[in-house]
């Protein structure tokens, strides 16, 4: 970032070095903070843009001038979902759960080749924000395909900052299919946190959404009941994570996927 300014709409405007963007093209992308700093992972949704300079939704501290960001498309229920995903039209569904830890459902619809909500609303276009979750509802065993050739997002070794809601479940994702098992430490949920205070509780995505176990941050591992390490806990693909906070927190989603570039 070059230099940062208010516009009179109270707006963070972000004028880039370099610049070269196409005009009004990143209406459905966010910009995250890549300096590795406290900030880093913080992310902020775009409302317009001009070649070499990008206006936030509302204004943000986080933006400085000499701050590294990177500039990526949102997921979208249609992106991510891709012509149903292999889901039964109108019969399966995809409850996606949200920032506020809120739920709504949606369903394919063939016929019109989009996914609508109860009200038959297009909903194509439904951003999935990090930290989303969902929950697959199918009548019959499904193989599902996530995102067009297996892409539903761009690659990034960041982190990114999630908030969580007190006194609700947090879904904060299952964990990506195409990042193989990981361990529990390896997710990264671990910034923010209160220690013998905040727990993760993982359940299983075998159709069964058995709990798997509850884990407390200690303040430098995740223990389980008896207080043990848990730290080398592993975790198959498509797990789901629920986190459970006394006071709202934010959480840093580490990246796992085998990746090196930003």
């Amino acid at each position: 970032i070059a230099s940062v300014a208010t516009d009179t709409q109270s707006r963070t405007v972000l004028t880039l070095t370099g610049g070269g963007l196409t005009a009004s093209a990143l209406t459905n992308h966010y910009a995250e903070v890549i300096t590795a700093d406290t900030r880093q992972g913080v992310i902020a949704d775009i409302a317009a843009n001009t070649a070499n300079t990008v206006t936030l939704t509302a204004a943000n501290t986080s933006f400085t001038a000499g701050t590294r960001i990177m500039i990526r498309p949102h997921a979208t229920l249609g992106t991510l979902f891709p012509g149903g995903g292999g889901l039964a039209s109108l019969t399966d569904s995809v409850s996606v759960i949200d920032a506020t830890a809120t739920k709504k459902l949606y369903y394919w619809n063939a016929s019109a080749a989009r996914w609508i909500d109860a009200l038959g609303t297009n909903s194509n276009a439904i951003v999935i924000r990090p930290g989303y979750g969902f929950i697959i509802q199918a009548s019959n065993a499904r193989t599902v395909t996530f995102g067009a050739d297996g892409v539903i997002s761009w690659p990034k070794a960041s982190p990114t900052q999630v908030k969580l809601v007190s006194g609700k479940n947090n879904w904060v994702a299952p964990l990506s299919p195409l990042a193989g098992n990981t361990t529990l430490s390896a997710t990264g949920f671990r910034s923010g946190l209160r220690p013998l205070n905040d727990s993760l509780n993982i359940y299983k995505s075998d159709g069964t959404f058995k709990r798997v176990g509850t884990y407390l941050w200690s303040g430098s591992t995740y223990i389980n009941g008896l207080g043990a390490n848990s730290d080398s806990l592993a975790l198959p693909v498509g797990s789901a994570h629920i986190m459970s906070v006394g006071v709202a927190a934010t959480v840093k989603l580490e990246n796992i996927l085998p990746y090196t570039g930003p």
